[in-house]
């Protein structure tokens, strides 16, 4: 398991020096990506997203659904050193434009519609409202570029003291403006990191991406520490049956009639055919 990388695009690296040819990605189409497929394709829509002026610090905001796209966006991103706003596609007009200016983002990425619901007009509405922020419409193909173009990546600080915001999470604010959450490539790596010791996931894991990906519950399923095959999002088409993991749980009947108190009481691996749509971690 890697877990000194001191930012997400090192992370990538590392796990592509590793296991370049490891199945990384399986969605709902089958469509498969490997390490070094998915660390090649971040990279060319990193060249791409710079032609749009997206660079070191650049905040982005981008709501789509979980897509391989959703992931390779990241990695471009990451490769370009700018910050992340992750936006749930459930939020709509009041959350996304509070969000979009309340960090700042020069980006908003949306698909054009998605579940009958007119994304491309909504934030199109919302640039009109906000200085200076651009919308890119994405429907499953990102920008692409030569990745030749792109400067070397930026050396990650050594020091924690150091280490730069990348990434903004929000609630839904449902009884009042969504409230956000600054994170650096390292919180997110961490509960990662602390998610795979809990699960006890090992190399060859299959581990399903159950939460949207723009959940911080998504992201922190899917950075490459570990080399399984992959994590796959809910689908009923069925790869080749691996081991999966995930934690049985029961109520503190201490508890019971006082709130939701859980208590966690094994993991436990079985073998079990899995959902098609895989991101590895």
């Amino acid at each position: 398991m890697i877990t000194d990388a001191r930012s997400l695009w090192e992370l990538i690296e590392r796990r592509v020096a590793e296991t370049p040819d490891t199945t990384m990605l399986v969605d709902e189409d089958l469509r498969t990506m490997t390490y070094r497929e998915y660390r090649d394709a971040a990279e060319r829509a990193a060249a791409g997203l710079a032609e749009l002026g997206v660079g070191e610090g650049t905040p982005v905001s981008w709501a789509l659904p979980t897509w391989i796209e959703s992931l390779v966006l990241v990695g471009a991103l990451s490769r370009l050193g700018g910050v992340q706003n992750p936006i749930l596609p459930i939020y709509r007009h009041r959350e996304v434009g509070f969000v979009a200016k309340q960090t700042g983002a020069k980006l908003l990425i949306v698909p054009s519609t998605w579940k009958g619901f007119d994304y491309e007009g909504m934030a199109r509405e919302i640039a009109a409202a906000q200085s200076g922020l651009d919308v890119l419409i994405v429907d499953r193909k990102l920008p692409d570029a030569d990745p030749a173009s792109l400067a070397p990546a930026a050396t990650p600080p050594s020091s924690s003291d150091a280490v730069p915001v990348r990434w903004a999470f929000y609630t839904s604010g449902t009884t009042a403006d969504p409230k956000g959450a600054q994170h650096t490539d390292r919180t997110i790596m961490a509960s990662a990191y602390g998610m795979t010791k809990a699960l006890a996931i090992e190399p060859g894991d299959v581990s399903a991406l159950v939460f949207p990906f723009t959940h911080i519950g998504g992201r922190r399923s899917t950075p490459p520490r570990r080399s399984p095959c992959c994590n796959a999002k809910a689908s009923h088409s069925p790869v080749p049956a691996r081991r999966s993991t995930w934690l049985t749980w029961r109520r503190n009947a201490r508890t019971r009639g006082r709130g939701c108190s859980r208590t966690r009481v094994r993991s436990r691996a079985v073998e079990r055919p899995s959902p098609s749509s895989c991101i590895t971690t």
